[in-house]
């Protein structure tokens, strides 16, 4: 879900996993929250919704990030590998 929303061109906003910290760059690529800070999350989203510069600019970011490793042929490619290991 979170490359399909990249993909899309959106901003991508999700709580954040170590998964997400490792493959990506929160206000770079998407942008992160804790569950624990629910609170925040109304002023990130008015941040995101204020700034066109800003949005566009992760948005863009985050689709040349997924386009890159998170296409369907690239994970393909990735099993393919690990099974002829």
């Amino acid at each position: 879900r979170i490359a399909n929303i990249m993909l899309s061109g959106a901003v991508c906003l999700s709580d954040e996993t170590t998964y997400l910290r490792e493959h990506f760059k929160d206000g770079e690529d998407l942008r992160l929250f804790e569950l624990d800070k629910l609170n925040e999350l109304p002023d990130m989203i008015k941040i995101l919704l204020k700034d066109d510069d800003l949005r566009m600019n992760i948005a863009r970011k985050a689709y040349n990030a997924a386009s890159v490793e998170h296409i369907w042929d690239e994970k393909a490619k990735q099993v393919l590998e690990l099974i002829s290991k």
